[in-house]
């Protein structure tokens, strides 16, 4: 599957008025609070605008999910992603073959999203925690060879969006975005230092989404 996602930056009064938007004019499909764990490529923790893989680990709480994207997140066009779902004990390993697959060098990040279904998108609003940001995520997922019709589907997106006041993240404010978010220390994980075991006893709550 090709997913097509489009961005928005938003204040949390927007995020209250979308809120109320989609619980009126949108299918609620569920609420969850999400850890993930990202690949840095550099030991600076500055985004790498030319990395063409993005891996990283996600949980809910309750189970593990292992993904990697492919194509350069930087140039806007859409990405090939990959999962593998695996037991939330076995993130220590999970942990492991990240570092050895991409570097060793990750990032934190810490959401509660709200997800529903709009029109023919999943729309995702997302509030974070480690830092005082929210966005809203319009998704759609296309078959593998569908590519004449995905710049078509780019644009309903984008116009769509734009009719509830939403700007698309352009892309050097998503590379400011990332970069803000790869500098909260607390978030910085240099696994050349630091063990798996050790980071693990110091996000375990983050882990299990218990905050």
């Amino acid at each position: 599957m090709i997913e097509i996602e489009k961005r928005s930056l938003i204040n949390k009064s927007k995020y209250e008025d979308l809120l109320d938007f989609l619980d009126n004019n949108g299918k609620f499909i569920k609420k969850f609070k999400r850890y993930t764990i990202i690949c840095i490529e550099r030991a600076d923790f500055v985004a790498d605008e030319s990395a063409t893989d993005d891996i990283r680990i996600r949980t809910d709480g309750k189970t593990g999910l292992f993904t990697l994207k492919t194509g350069n997140w930087h140039s806007g066009e859409a990405r090939n992603e990959y999962e593998i779902h695996f037991k939330l004990e076995e993130i220590i390993d999970a942990i492991g073959i990240m570092i050895n697959l991409g570097t060793k060098y990750c990032v934190s990040v810490y959401i509660e999203r709200k997800e529903y279904q709009y029109l023919d998108y999943t729309v995702s609003l997302d509030k974070y925690f480690l830092n005082d940001d929210y966005m809203i995520d319009f998704e759609k997922l296309v078959k593998d060879g569908n590519n004449r019709g995905i710049e078509k589907i780019e644009d309903e997106i984008v116009k769509d969006m734009n009719k509830l006041g939403l700007d698309i993240i352009k892309s050097q404010e998503m590379v400011d975005f990332i970069n803000k978010i790869n500098s909260i220390q607390k978030a910085q994980h240099d696994f050349t230092k630091i063990k798996v075991e050790d980071w693990y006893k110091e996000w375990e709550d983050y882990i299990y989404c218990r905050i």
